[in-house]
């Protein structure tokens, strides 16, 4: 029960007390319990700040790992001399330029799109629009899925499929050229040669993007558990 006081001479007021049993002055003007309710605006105000903030540092995190696409990828070296510095984005088309670890040419080499390195771009624009689209749990719960979505499929793209790939057309291609050129054992000895020599590292912008992304779903997440605790 809320106790009230004389605004005059602080004495204690009964629940139907007209005039102050004390003082005698009239009872319109009480001190009493603070309301409750009177920090409730600000701390709404508070929270959707954070929300608001929350989503804004996503879409940017989002935004540098579709940027990051740009960057190199990968680094292919051959005995230790690097012959080739891939984006993303070419990858994922499949259109690269490698220098020939024989002659020294660069050749550029058209082949299939990276399916898994184009689902992980799409995947990241898709969390981008739905981050613009959607607020609160339901677009903090998306962006999170699909943020986690695409690091897998780039990390393994990067790590397991277009390592093999360049490796497996390297190899056909230097088989190739040495049974056209030298033939028999000797010719695929030196093709196996070069192939261990071949090294596929991650580069710059597959790294930028990982964080990016691991940084989107941290924030989604955050902003999804802060709108789960809100109601």
């Amino acid at each position: 029960m809320t106790t009230a006081s004389c605004a005059s001479c602080g004495g204690a007021l009964g629940a139907a007390d007209l005039q102050c049993p004390a003082c005698g002055a009239g009872t319109g003007a009480v001190i009493g319990d603070p309301a409750p309710v009177a920090a409730a605006a600000p701390a709404t105000a508070s929270a959707l700040s954070d929300e608001s903030s929350l989503t804004r540092f996503g879409q940017v995190a989002k935004t540098v790992a579709l940027l990051a696409f740009l960057l190199p990828w990968v680094t292919i070296s051959c005995a230790g001399q690097q012959i080739a510095s891939i984006s993303g984005a070419r990858l994922a088309t499949g259109i690269v330029s490698i220098r020939n670890p024989m002659t020294g040419a660069v050749e550029r080499h058209a082949g299939s799109q990276n399916w898994f390195l184009l689902l992980a771009a799409l995947a990241i624009v898709l969390a981008l629009l739905v981050s613009f689209v959607r607020s609160g749990k339901a677009g903090a719960l998306g962006g999170l899925i699909l943020s986690a979505a695409a690091a897998a499929l780039a990390a393994y793209a990067i790590l397991v499929d277009i390592p093999h790939q360049l490796l497996a057309g390297i190899h056909q291609q230097q088989n190739g050229g040495a049974d056209a050129g030298s033939g028999g054992d000797f010719g695929a000895s030196m093709a196996n040669s070069i192939e261990h020599a071949i090294k596929v590292d991650p580069a710059i912008g597959f790294w930028i993007t990982l964080l990016a992304l691991a940084a989107a779903i941290v924030l989604d997440w955050r902003l999804q558990s802060r709108s789960v605790d809100g109601g």
